[in-house]
Parts: C-alpha cells; structure tokens; sequence
C-alpha cells in the first residue's frame, strides 16, 4: 500500500505512525505531488480525498488517478460540495463578518456537486456510485456536540440521511465510487444495489 501527500511534513507522521514492511504487508508513504504522479504504477484501489480542489491542474489529477487505476480497479473520490448548507453558511459568515480572503474555503467553493461529477466526463472512469456525507452540521455545531453524548447518535443519523436521494446532492462533501470505462465486471455494491 502506498499513500501519497504533497506535504513532507505529513508523509514523515504518517511514516512514524503507520509504516511498516513485511512480507505479509507494506505499507508506505511518499511526498509526492498528485499531478505528478507516476503512470506506470497500477493500483488496484486509489482513494483521493479532498485533494483535487486544492491542485492547480485537477483534470491532470483525474488524467493521473485513471492511468493508475487497474483495469478491474475502483477509485473512491471525494470533493467538498459547494452546494451544501455547511458552506453555504460559511461563505455567508465570511461574507457579513468581512474576513480577509480565505484561500482553503475558495478552494472548497469550486466544486459544486455537478462540477465534481464533470471532472470525469473525459478520463475514461465512470461514476458507478455517489453518496456524500454531513448535511447540515458545521464546525461550530459539531464543537458544541464534543462534548455530549449526543455527537455520536447525531453523526450516525447525519450519515444515514446524507446517503440518501436526493439527500446526498446537499452534502458538504460528496464521495463517488469510480471503474474504468468499458469494465465487464461491476464491483460488488453496485450489482447488489443499484445506482
């Protein structure tokens, strides 16, 4: 296994946490740019989140996670949801209170669902699954919840709901499950429920 981030900083934690090599298992870590990733490498499983709305080229990202994704592989990609209550009432409360410019919340307002879902219209992956995850709960809230019994009953209700048609389009963040195009056999979840 191998897990990539632009963020030497962040490679190095996760090295010291959770690197280990052994014939049963290996698991590595590499500062790496995604728009830079190498196409020779195949994988089997790619997951990728909240990383494409931070990259200054993310159809190259998208071009990358499909050149390295096996033919029989699935990739999971998850992108924050512009349109979602959470960011909606972060870009209102920026906006009345003034704040300087935010470079993170930007990047996060770029993809509104229906974006996200053209990123991959021409990299030879289709979407064979959405869902999405936390519709109404912001930081604030959750900070609140922290420290009550009640944070884990409301996360497991927010995750229920979200999933949901046409729930899951109000997200704050919104996950698709992708296969290559043309593949003869769909994974498991999607013959037992369908899209």
């Amino acid at each position: 296994m191998l897990g990539i981030d632009i963020d030497a900083r962040q490679i190095a934690k996760a090295e010291a946490a959770f690197a280990t090599l052994s014939p049963e298992r290996s698991i590595e870590f590499r500062a790496q740019d995604a728009e830079e990733m190498d196409p020779a490498q195949r994988y089997d499983f790619v997951l990728c989140t909240e990383v494409v709305e931070h990259t200054a080229r993310p159809r190259r990202v998208i071009q990358n996670l499909a050149a390295v994704l096996a033919p029989e592989g699935v990739a999971v990609v998850t992108l924050p949801n512009a349109f979602s209550m959470p960011y909606a009432l972060a870009r209102a409360a920026h906006l009345v209170k003034r704040k300087p410019r935010n470079p993170v919340l930007e990047d996060h307002l770029r993809y509104p669902f229906w974006r996200a879902l053209r990123l991959f219209d021409a990299c030879g992956l289709d979407v064979v699954r959405t869902t999405g995850t936390n519709l109404c709960l912001d930081a604030r809230f959750i900070g609140m919840l922290a420290r009550t019994p009640f944070l884990p009953a409301v996360s497991r209700a927010q995750f229920a709901i979200t999933r949901r048609w046409p729930l899951k389009y109000a997200a704050m963040f919104f996950c698709m499950v992708l296969k290559r195009r043309g593949s003869d056999t769909a994974p498991a979840f999607q013959r037992a429920r369908p899209v």
